[in-house]
């Protein structure tokens, strides 16, 4: 796991920690609402743009502590992007470097997914008045229906250390759409920040799944009951 997201899991857990008893004896709020997320996804954290995503769905938010809030919920989403897919073949060739090496195959991989998406998190208040947060969260993906696509791009050959001995795209290999099929449920987590305007929570959500997701996140609040 990257110690940049350690960093961030150790604050938000320090940030519950040390907050005051007495807070959990404060009014209680419930929160219902429904959000509209749209995203731009790419197959690293850096990576150059390969697709997007647009999700809708419901939430309902509980407090927890005074500035800690729990929330959970569920939403459609379609999602359109490309990615690297990578077919390995080990059988034996020669080489003049060595006798044998190890085969990849690259393809251009075109997907196009439904997905029902379920999400459970917790929001750190820092600054209030406005209130500004850290968001943790994630939860598992269902996949409905998905679309596959390839198309060769080339071969490279390795030694068994993984050292690049040569490339080609001379002898384009074809293959079944279905090698490229994501498993039907996947684990996603959420990073973000956000701002709440009165009725409207507006969140930036980075997503780290089988690609990465960078996007803004609205939720609006449509019943608040306190007790």
């Amino acid at each position: 796991m990257p110690k940049w997201l350690l960093f961030i899991i150790f604050c938000c857990i320090g940030h519950l920690a040390s907050a005051q008893l007495a807070d959990s004896l404060m009014q209680r709020e419930i929160r219902t609402g429904v959000y509209m997320l749209g995203s731009s996804i790419s197959e690293n954290l850096f990576g150059s743009n390969t697709g997007y995503d647009l999700e809708v769905g419901a939430w309902q938010e509980r407090k927890l502590l005074e500035q800690v809030y729990f929330s959970y919920g569920a939403g459609a989403e379609f999602r359109q992007y490309n990615d690297t897919g990578i077919l390995v073949d080990t059988t034996p060739i020669s080489m003049n470097v060595r006798d044998t090496a190890i085969i990849s195959h690259f393809f251009d991989v075109s997907r196009r997914e439904i997905n029902l998406s379920t999400q459970a998190s917790i929001r750190f208040v820092y600054v209030t008045n406005p209130n500004i947060y850290l968001i943790l969260g994630g939860g598992p993906e269902i996949t409905i229906q998905q679309k596959v696509s390839n198309q060769y791009s080339f071969t490279r050959y390795t030694d068994d250390e993984f050292f690049t001995i040569g490339e080609s795209s001379d002898n384009p290999v074809t293959t079944d759409q279905d090698n490229f099929k994501i498993n039907a449920v996947t684990f996603r987590l959420d990073i973000g920040l956000g701002i709440e305007l009165n009725r409207f929570n507006i969140e930036v959500i980075n997503r780290f799944n089988n690609v990465h997701g960078l996007g803004l996140r609205i939720r609006y609040t449509f019943d608040t009951l306190r007790y």
